[in-house]
């Protein structure tokens, strides 16, 4: 599970909010699965989340640029095609 922020990689977004939209979805949810992982992350604060990885998208010259970073540690590159 996880929330996209949709700005740039170089962003200021606001991870708390985000984070806080995501427990609203999750706890509104009709899916048990949703309610069972708000029941579980409700009392947990973003500076307590482990981030366990990232999903980015763009151009091959967009991730390339990004891939150079030294904070990256592991990629895995994808494709996404359109659904005939």
């Amino acid at each position: 599970m996880g929330f996209s922020t949709r700005t740039p990689f170089t962003s200021n977004t606001d991870l708390e909010y985000e984070y806080n939209n995501f427990l609203k979805l999750l706890k509104t949810s009709a899916f048990r699965e949703h309610k069972n992982a708000y029941n579980t992350m409700k009392n947990i604060k973003i500076d307590d989340v482990e981030i366990l990885g990232v999903v980015i998208y763009g151009t091959k010259d967009e991730i390339a640029e990004i891939m150079k970073n030294p904070i990256i540690k592991a990629s895995s590159l994808g494709g996404v095609v359109d659904n005939y």
